[in-house]
């Protein structure tokens, strides 16, 4: 049997002889057919024994030139290698038995080791399988231009995978110096091919991997997605792109969702069984995840070389198995371990049945203390089962909740207010029982606590850190008439720090019954500070309450006096700071002030988004656009990591939606519309019921956007009719129509103004000013209204003769101004003045447009106040107009005049015109302090 080793070349002088060297001894012959190299290449290749050395031009396809070399060897098998490959020292001798013993197969694929040779020693970077050797055959062929294959004409090609002990290869090519190169270079002739190939699906895989090699993670997972869409490809190593995902991907829905296709697809990988175990456990399931644990055990037991490099190993079996016996335990421990679910309550019988269906999920008792109700909260507690006990009120939080205690019997107690509940009860068991085997030192767990407001789209609020589970002994217990805590009464409490899993809802801070609850601390805070004097543990609770009532000034004082104090409160100490920029803002305090505030909390608690946030507010109010935009992007990088070691409150969640919308509108400003719109989506995506919000996308996409919005929308009755009526008031007929239709169709209900949307969205005015005859009374202003849209429109207004009927004579007297393009006579004013608000929200542009100018024989001072309005509903180009009315010489043109025209002109667009307006200002002797920041905004703008 004769075997022919062959190279194609190109400025391989550093590797081609340890690589020819690693094959000599075996082959009959080499053929190296180099492409073009430029350095010493050839002349190592002629000075080696059997080599044969011919020369091409490389046309960039490898296929092409392995090919030419294929056709100038001799041997009965083909061993093809490239330069920076070679045998390792101790299999190389076994490649002529190999192939001696291969005579019912075409080609064999051999385990190929990627190392990196950059450091002092060699290390071992991944494997996989790779076609190095087949027999030499006019049916067997290169194909591909890059990452070239073997081809047997007409299929059918015979493939061999050798065992690792038989013969591995080691390829240095990955090196991290030359990777990035061999990526461009592959990129490069990758892209060439994906305009000229008509099965771009073959290419997924190489693209994925060049743009991860030339650092493009974006277009690298793009297309692995890609690739994996439609299952495993016919190709070795075909699990690459699911472990690129994998490795690459953010825990969450889509790298399960990879993980789980990854178990389907490749059942016979042990590794993906493994990784999915290791995956349940982190979510506690732990049942699911031995089951998961023992299919990698199978997997690996019945494991055959398929070309996939099966990662799972001797080594990892090991900590499988310890890993499976782990969490049998755990399982056998949640069978035994017992909960205790308290709670004091009085008059909750509104929160009760929720409680308790939680409870019922993860305790084996529930204590509920009454402490006085008079509605059905303790019957509520009694038919689920619960133990009820009376407890008289002593104004003492503590006393109530260690009373509860004493009644309780479990391992562990799960002490939460009526109010509260845990968003994922079926973990609580499987998390306490992993905790006693694990860390059975710990005697407490703090977890996080999300405030949502029930009264507002169960939007959220807050988060903060407390202590909800503990061990029940005798030396742990509540402490505090008001804002009780766990504490143990000798040493100090093991707490765990629990950030990812136990997370629990409460309502008590929604905003229909916040009052109450602030108002009742507020009184017991008083009790306390007149039996014992005020003191620093009280700063903190007044502010919060002071916040609650509005009393602004007393709240910055006493958030000051907490900022200052020794006291702490564990998991809570930069709220003084969020409740002192809070009240600041209130106070109309200077921007200065704030901001050397907001940068002093972001020394304290640099791992926070809210500081970074409020600094970015700061900033964009004096005109800092840059400095804001970079201030905000770092709040929400922070917001997506992992929070430091020191835990803390945040109310990010419920700042991002503006946080967004206010990063959306500096970007608009800046003229960069893309980034505009990832911001404002992202706020829309988080809370799509804000006006504002709207209206700035509204303003980057123009009338009519309603199309871009559907998305954000759930298809929720709520929210359908909220989308209606903002489209109503925004000019967007086609959305309103659409969501009010859908409202009909989904829940059946039908809004009063449904059949005028139908003829509004077609254009049929008369119809629709038909429709909004139907309710004169109730519906005037929409018929003013839409008969002016229609005259806007080119209607003649006779043909609305009979629908004008119902209308004030007023109403009727300014509708012929308006279609005669005629100025409103001066004793129009007040019904001109009364509708202003109403068509400012309705019109579109144009219409406005008209009916301000014919308002140009009013007095300059009416001109103001219809500039106003105009001003608050931010119509710039409107406002504009009547500025334009008013002579220069009026009385009415002072310093307050040509401030708000400044920033009607700057809104409009029109920097230069603005600048001269602020500049008049200043003149006059305006002292309004966002004149500064408009001429900031116009310098950045204008640069």
């Amino acid at each position: 049997m004769k075997i022919s080793a062959c190279y194609i070349t190109k400025n391989e002088s550093a590797n081609l002889a340890a690589s020819i060297e690693s094959i000599a001894a075996s082959v009959d012959e080499i053929i190296v057919y180099d492409t073009g190299s430029e350095d010493d290449t050839c002349r190592i290749a002629e000075a080696l024994p059997k080599v044969k050395l011919f020369r091409g031009t490389w046309c960039d396809d490898f296929a092409a030139a392995r090919n030419e070399a294929v056709a100038r060897a001799i041997g009965d098998w083909i061993v093809f290698l490239d330069a920076d490959e070679r045998f390792s020292t101790e299999t190389r001798g076994n490649l002529r038995a190999v192939l001696e013993a291969a005579a019912d197969y075409d080609a064999l694929a051999v385990k190929i080791v990627n190392l990196d040779v950059d450091g002092v020693e060699e290390k071992r970077l991944n494997h996989t399988y790779v076609v190095r050797a087949f027999r030499r055959s006019p049916e067997i062929r290169y194909a591909g231009r890059i990452h070239e294959h073997i081809e047997r004409a007409g299929g059918g090609l015979r493939l061999a995978f050798i065992p690792e002990a038989s013969l591995v290869l080691l390829h240095t090519g990955y090196t991290a110096s030359r990777a990035k190169g061999k990526a461009e270079r592959n990129l490069r002739l990758l892209l060439r091919e994906l305009e000229q190939t008509e099965n771009e699906e073959d290419l997924y895989r190489y693209l994925a991997e060049a743009y991860e090699g030339v650092g493009d993670t974006e277009r690298a997972l793009h297309y692995a997605r890609l690739d994996i869409e439609g299952g495993p490809r016919p190709v070795l190593f075909a699990s690459r792109c699911y472990r690129m995902l994998l490795y690459t991907l953010p825990a969450g829905e889509e790298r399960t969702h990879v993980l789980e296709k990854a178990r389907r697809d490749f059942p016979l990988l042990p590794e993906f069984h493994a990784e999915y175990a290791e995956h349940l456990a982190r979510e506690l399931n732990f049942s699911e995840a031995i089951a998961a644990m023992e299919e990698a055990f199978r997997a690996y037991a019945r494991h055959e070389e398929d070309g996939e490099a099966m990662e799972f190993d001797e080594a990892m079996l090991v900590v499988a198995k310890e890993r499976a016996a782990l969490w049998q335990k755990i399982v056998a421990r949640e069978k035994t371990l017992t909960i205790s679910a308290c709670t004091i309550a009085r008059n909750e019988s509104h929160d009760m049945p929720r409680w308790l269906e939680n409870t019922a999920v993860y305790s084996d008792e529930r204590i509920v203390v009454d402490t006085g109700s008079e509605d059905e909260t303790k019957a509520l507690a009694e038919a689920a089962g619960a133990y009820v006990c009376d407890y008289v009120w002593r104004d003492d939080f503590a006393a109530a909740k260690n009373e509860a205690l004493s009644h309780a019997t479990g391992e562990w107690v799960a002490f939460l207010d009526a109010d509260e509940y845990f968003a994922k009860p079926q973990i609580v068991r499987p998390y306490l029982a992993a905790l006693s085997v694990e860390q059975p030192m710990i005697e407490a767990v703090m977890l996080t606590i999300a405030n949502l407001d029930e009264d507002d789209h169960f939007k959220e609020i807050q988060r903060f850190p407390t202590v909800r589970l503990f061990r029940r002994r005798a030396d742990i217990a509540f402490s505090g008439r008001i804002h009780e805590m766990v504490i143990k009464r000798e040493g100090q409490l093991e707490i765990k720090l629990e950030k990812k899993h136990l997370l629990v809802y409460h309502l008590g801070y929604s905003s229909g019954r916040v009052m109450k609850k602030i108002e009742r601390n507020f009184a017991l805070l008083q009790a306390d500070i007149e039996k014992n004097g005020e003191q620093p543990g009280h700063y903190r609770y007044l502010a919060d309450c002071y916040i609650a009532f509005r009393d602004w000034k007393k709240a910055l004082y006493y958030a000051v006096l907490a900022l200052d104090s020794p006291a702490t409160a564990v998991g809570s100490d930069s709220d003084m700071y969020k409740t002192a920029l809070y009240a600041m803002r209130e106070c109309k305090m200077a921007a200065e002030d704030m901001l050397a505030l907001a940068q002093k909390a972001m020394e304290d608690f640099p791992d926070l988004p809210d500081f970074y946030a409020e600094q970015g507010m700061i900033l964009s109010s004096m005109g800092k656009l840059r400095a804001a935009a970079a201030s905000f992007e770092h709040a929400f990088s922070l917001a997506g990591r992992e929070t430091g070691a020191v835990w803390q409150a945040s109310c990010f969640a419920a700042a991002a939606p503006v946080a967004w919308r206010r990063l959306g509108e500096i970007y608009l400003a800046l003229g960069e519309r893309e980034k505009a719109k990832a911001a404002l989506a992202a706020s829309l995506r988080l809370h799509p019921f804000s006006e504002e919000t709207l209206a700035s996308w509204q303003r980057l996409f123009g009338v009519p956007c309603g199309e871009t919005l559907r998305e954000f929308f759930p298809h929720t009755a709520e929210a359908l009719r909220y989308l209606a009526r903002w489209a109503m008031s925004a000019g967007e007929a086609k959305l309103a129509a659409d969501a009010a239709a859908e409202l009909t169709a989904l829940f059946g209900e039908r809004l009063p103004e449904a059949d005028c949307l139908v003829a509004w969205q077609a254009g049929d005015w008369q119809r629709m000013a038909g429709e909004a005859m139907k309710n004169v009374v109730g519906t005037m202003q929409e018929l003013f209204c839409v008969l002016l849209q229609s005259v806007a429109q080119g209607h003649p207004l006779r043909a609305y003769a009979a629908q004008m009927q119902p209308l004030l004579p007023s109403m009727q007297e300014i509708l012929h101004c308006y279609a005669k393009g005629e100025p409103f006579a001066a004793e129009l004013w007040d019904s001109c003045a009364a509708f202003l608000p109403m068509l400012v929200k309705r019109l579109p542009q144009d219409a406005l447009l008209l009916y301000v100018r014919l308002l140009s024989d009013m007095t300059p001072e009416k001109k103001r106040e219809a500039a106003a309005v105009l001003l608050a509903e931010e119509k710039w180009q409107a406002a504009c107009v009547l500025f334009a009315e008013i002579s220069a010489d009026s009385a009415a043109a002072d310093a307050a005049f040509w401030h708000d025209a400044g920033i009607a002109l700057y809104r409009a667009g029109d920097a230069l015109a603005a600048r001269a307006a602020f500049s008049r200002a200043r003149e006059m002797g305006s002292q309004a302090k966002d004149i500064a920041a408009y001429e900031a905004w116009m310098k950045e703008v204008m640069a």
